[in-house]
């Protein structure tokens, strides 16, 4: 960082440095020195030092607190970058951060490296900007810049500084020189004043916005296109901010950054409406599609109204949203598609047909949102068939001490409801109780036209959540344990891939063996690459359980592969888990991945599972890891 070197100077010379020669030596304008200063000062609060100036000698490092400032120090020597895949973003950070030609040899300095490193690379840089559209402009003698718009540098910048790049942070952060909180509050009563909603991530990108808008207007980076006026609410909420950081920073936002920061306010909020103007023939789409998804996975969307009406108003602002080129972000749209794989791929399917009646394109954060619903949706669908169960017995081996556990236990899911104890001797009295669901740690010698569920004598809370799924899904539809897990797989259909191969072309040869050995209809493999067409099924630690975007197996298997080659990224698969359910046992997608998302939440678990050399050794490591 050039403010790194500025400081480096002031130690290197114990005494006074004037403009002109910081400017020369850095290669930069005395107009970007005096600016630098002025940032060095803001920051020197925090770091234990300040930088004053003496008419006719110039200025010079005062060290007001030697242990803080040490410590700055300290920090400033790890900022080399030695990394090829880190040098990257620090490249395209500098050159965000400087609307300007910067050269080849300041780029160097600034990450002290070579400047062939940065001549090398130079040509991965310019690789990554072209997948952006974005293209560098090089003048000779001067050296290369990105030709920005003001808004679409902001929004570089942003991304970068979302990521920690430690030279894109230090310079936004070092504007900051108190707490920052007193914005935020002013934003968002400023919001809740003018009806204007936000989500705690949008909010958090507005913050980081405006300390962007404060480094550009103080280091006058706004020379592309400008950005046009917006509306009376959003300029008069920037208006506001710009007020306040003025008095708080002492620095004024341009007329190009306040516009900015109102287009983005608007990108990043929605309006609270009263009445919501829904778009024509939605509800028509929506029933629609819900009867034919009622049909396929037995569910009962159709008939909740209440769900129905909030997903109409949410498809409604979507759309309008999106006609306006506001995206929002989901900060739980990972953990939604792993927990919830059936919701999220009934989400899939109902944004294709959005997509199809109004020419929109909606993202996975956007799926996400409309998963959650049909999640809300299902738990309730859960609570309403417990709620129909009155009269629940417990049969245990004696009805006393562990029967009582079982009930305090089953007492959270049927609250208000007579629950009995019965010992397996009492099984008259069983009888004559006429219960609507028995819980029993045995069987049963009497025939009951009611569910009858079994159950471990001592129950933990994972129990309880089990038995919840029995009712969500269907009695038949789960998996209790790695045992039942293990029997849907086949030595037939595991496969150890111990070759280079794309994660495309290893679902592909797995699908199609699963269509050869009759397992799965014609079509199966596009269905499972047409599912990770919208979002990725490799999750954390590289477990990866792909599905088809429809069902089309002939009999449940789960399909299993060993990827044995040298992992690369966090994104490479190394043990994928291929399903193929029947329509009637859909759900058991959302157990086994229940079950799964314990193994991946652990490396060594996963690792365990890859060292697999055979089927009979990965299935007896699965057993394991649940014993």
């Amino acid at each position: 960082m050039r403010e790194s070197k500025i400081i480096e100077e002031f130690l290197h010379y114990k005494g006074y440095l004037d403009i002109p020669y910081l400017a020369k030596l850095l290669n930069v304008s005395e107009r970007t020195i005096l600016n630098d200063i002025k940032m060095l000062n803001q920051s020197g609060k925090r770091h234990g030092y300040s930088i004053s100036n003496v008419r006719g000698k110039g200025y010079y490092l005062d060290i007001i607190n030697e242990e803080t400032f040490s410590a700055y120090k300290s920090s400033l020597k790890n900022q080399k970058v030695n990394c090829k895949t880190d040098r990257i973003p620090q490249i395209i950070s500098i050159l965000l951060l400087h609307s300007d030609f910067v050269s080849q040899e300041f780029i160097a300095d600034t990450l002290n490296v070579s400047k062939s490193v940065i001549k090398n690379d130079m040509d991965i840089v310019n690789q990554k900007l072209l997948e952006k559209s974005v293209h560098l402009e090089r003048k000779a003698h001067f050296g290369i810049r990105l030709p920005l718009d003001n808004y679409s540098r902001k929004q570089g910048i942003l991304f970068f500084y979302e990521q920690s790049i430690d030279i894109l942070t230090g310079a936004v952060d070092s504007m900051i020189g108190t707490d920052f909180k007193e914005i935020e509050k002013l934003l968002i009563s400023l919001l809740e004043k003018n009806d204007l909603s936000v989500n705690y991530v949008e909010m958090k990108k507005i913050d980081s916005m405006i300390k962007i808008c404060m480094y550009t207007s103080t280091y006058a980076l706004n020379q592309g296109t400008k950005t046009t006026v917006q509306s009376e609410v959003y300029t008069h909420i920037a208006d506001t901010l710009t007020i306040s950081i003025n008095k708080l920073y002492g620095i004024s936002l341009s007329e190009a950054d306040r516009n900015d920061l109102a287009l983005f306010i608007k990108q990043k909020t929605k309006k609270n409406l009263g009445e919501i103007k829904y778009a024509e023939g939605l509800e028509a789409h929506i029933d629609t599609f819900f009867k034919k998804c009622d049909t396929q996975y037995h569910t009962q969307f159709n008939s909740d109204s209440e769900f129905k009406l909030s997903i109409l108003s949410h498809v409604s602002l979507l759309l309008d949203r999106l006609h306006q080129s506001i995206f929002l972000s989901n900060p739980l749209v990972d953990e939604i598609r792993v927990k919830y794989p059936v919701n999220f791929n009934i989400a899939i399917q109902f944004v294709q047909e959005l997509e199809k009646a109004y020419h929109v394109t909606i993202t996975q954060d956007e799926i996400g949102f409309i998963a959650t619903h049909f999640t809300v949706h299902m738990e309730r669908e859960a609570r309403t068939l417990l709620g129909r169960f009155n009269r629940i017995a417990i049969v245990c081996s004696t009805g006393g001490g562990s029967a009582f556990l079982i009930k305090l236990k089953l007492e959270s899911l049927f609250t208000g409801k007579d629950i009995r104890t019965f010992s397996l001797l009492e099984e008259e009295d069983l009888s004559k109780y006429h219960p609507d669901v028995i819980f029993t740690i045995s069987d049963l010698y009497g025939q009951y036209n009611v569910p009858i569920i079994k159950i471990r004598e001592l129950l933990d809370d994972n129990d309880i959540l089990k038995i919840k799924n029995m009712f969500n899904l269907g009695q038949q539809n789960v998996i209790e344990n790695a045992s039942k897990l293990i029997s849907l797989m086949r030595k037939d259909c595991f496969h150890i891939i111990d070759t280079e191969m794309e994660y495309e072309t290893i679902l592909k040869m797995m699908a199609q063996n699963l269509e050869t050995l009759g397992f799965a209809e014609d079509g199966y493999e596009e269905n499972i690459l047409l599912r990770e067409s919208y979002v990725s099924t490799i999750y954390k630690h590289g477990i990866a359980i792909p599905h088809p975007l429809n069902t089309c197996a002939k009999e449940n298997v789960i399909s299993i592969g060993i990827v044995k080659t040298k992992q690369k990224t966090e994104k490479t698969p190394r043990v994928i888990f291929l399903v193929n359910l029947l329509i009637d046992n859909i759900n058991l997608l959302n157990e086994l991945t229940r079950i799964l998302f314990d193994v991946m939440e652990s490396e060594e678990s996963v690792r365990y599972l890859n060292e697999a050399t055979s089927f009979e050794d990965f299935t007896m490591r699965v057993y394991t890891l649940n014993h």
